[in-house]
């Protein structure tokens, strides 16, 4: 096998969707249609054009208008099932999962520094709006203050939640960027 077969046979491979994809197809009777993949993977339909599309070449449609496996995707399950049957445990002392280091802890830090950095002012515009208060000052200045208060005590409210929610806004986005 060249070189150009095998870097399109290992990018087709690398989605896990990809991949369940070929598997519906190869152990379906007589393939698998389009809706059989769409209910069985749960995709939207926009993904699983998407995945075919990338899949072209690997799988085409027989006269039932059903996927089935062309030799490259022959080749490509071929390859698969080989990984399947050989004994783990040889192996996988040497297989270190790649996974990209995760956002959580570093946007959490972030996120508590801003929590910090926002508390400072509002303990010291409190402290002012109470000095205000007590020698009787201008009303602008009281209404500056309380509004100086009360959009810091939003902000601090908003990064509270946001941090309280951070682990599955951060699984969302880290799905969206490593898929």
């Amino acid at each position: 096998m060249d070189k150009e077969a095998e870097s399109i046979i290992f990018d087709v491979l690398a989605h896990p969707a990809r991949r369940d994809i070929l598997k519906l197809v190869a152990y379906g009777d007589d393939g698998a249609s389009y809706t059989e993949i769409l209910s069985e993977l749960g995709l939207s339909t926009g993904k699983l054009n998407y995945h075919i599309k990338q899949l072209d070449g690997f799988i085409e449609k027989n006269e039932r208008l059903r996927y089935t496996l062309t030799p490259l995707g022959i080749v490509s399950m071929e390859l698969m099932l080989s990984l399947k049957e050989k004994p783990t445990n040889d192996f996988r002392k040497y297989l270190k999962v790649r996974k990209p280091a995760s956002l959580m802890p570093a946007l959490r830090w972030m996120a508590y520094i801003l929590m910090f950095s926002l508390t400072i002012p509002i303990l010291f515009g409190g402290m002012k709006l109470y000095e205000i208060l007590l020698e009787g000052g201008p009303i602008e200045g009281v209404l500056f203050m309380f509004a100086f208060l009360a959009i810091g005590i939003a902000i601090f409210a908003w990064m509270v939640y946001t941090v309280k929610n951070a682990p599955e806004l951060l699984k969302h986005l880290e799905k969206r960027l490593y898929g």
